[in-house]
C-alpha cells in the first residue's frame, strides 16, 4: 500500500506497517463525536502532522467546539 509506512505502534509496543491518520474527536465526557480527519503522507505532504494538528483546531473553532482541552499524540 502507498501510504502503509513502518511505525511505532503503543499498543503493541513493537513496529508495525500502517498509516498516518490523523483524528479530532470531541467529548463531553460521555459522548465521543468525530470532527475531522486527515490521512498524513509523510513522503508527499507538504505539510507535516503538527501542520496538520494546527489546522484541524483552526478549522473547528467556527464550529463552535470549546477547545478546555487538547491531547496529541506526537
Amino acid at each position: 500500500m502507498g501510504l502503509a509506512y513502518h511505525q511505532r505502534s503503543g499498543k503493541p509496543h513493537r513496529v508495525s506497517s500502517g498509516t498516518n491518520v490523523i483524528t479530532m474527536l470531541w467529548t463531553n465526557g460521555n459522548a465521543i463525536i468525530p470532527v475531522d480527519f486527515r490521512v498524513y503522507d509523510k513522503d508527499n505532504d507538504l505539510k507535516t502532522k503538527d501542520d496538520h494538528f494546527k489546522d484541524t483546531l483552526e478549522e473547528s473553532k467556527p464550529q463552535g467546539l470549546f477547545h478546555g482541552f487538547v491531547s496529541f499524540d506526537g
